[in-house]
């Protein structure tokens, strides 16, 4: 069943937190699991899908349009807070985030403007954590620009971003890709899920 991440025969939003584990690394789906969590069939488990499972739960309509976007949607760092510029409505998103040597992440503390969302993050590779934050009933990122959350760091605070991701609630995907260490900034719309 499309949605079913655990496996039990329902598309509840139990599957979304099993997608969230996907995500983040937290557990290695096994081939059936990954095929029902990979609602976009992007040949992997993202921000994207777990929303397309909570609209699947929900009983929604899941938009498979690919979509073109010429929204401007930009991502800036001012130390360890992330600031996002956008035009289009977003439900959630995903990053990697890779520290200097030495550096751990201890928390990531949203925003007000996405107090809506749930956060969670996991460490992916040796200085590189995982952040997905996403809303379970629709709340979106308030506003269209300004802080949407900031990193405790200890140690040294040199940050860079990577595998940017945002999804709109359609479960429609965004890649934003970094334009340099200090900031991010794209238009480019993904694919649909």
């Amino acid at each position: 069943i499309a949605g079913d991440a655990n496996l039990d025969g329902l598309v509840t939003t139990g599957d979304a937190v099993a997608a969230v584990g996907f995500a983040l690394e937290r557990t290695v789906p096994s081939e059936k699991a990954f095929e029902a969590a990979d609602i976009n069939k992007s040949g992997k488990i993202t921000v994207s899908d777990v929303v397309g499972i909570i609209n699947i739960a929900l009983d929604e309509e899941l938009d498979a349009r690919t979509m073109a976007d010429n929204a401007n949607n930009f991502l800036t760092m001012d130390g360890a807070e992330v600031s996002l510029m956008n035009s289009t409505t977003f439900v959630g998103f995903q990053m990697d985030v890779t520290l200097a040597q030495g550096a751990v992440l201890n928390g990531v503390e949203l925003a007000q403007r996405a107090a809506g969302l749930t956060v969670a993050y996991n460490r992916v590779a040796d200085n590189t954590y995982r952040i997905v934050a996403f809303s379970t009933d629709k709340a979106v990122i308030q506003g269209s620009e300004g802080a949407l959350f900031s990193l405790n760091i200890a140690g040294n605070s040199n940050v860079t971003v990577s595998n940017v991701e945002f999804t709109d609630a359609a479960a429609r995907a965004y890649a934003l890709e970094m334009a340099a260490t200090t900031g991010i900034n794209s238009g480019v719309a993904g694919a649909a899920a």
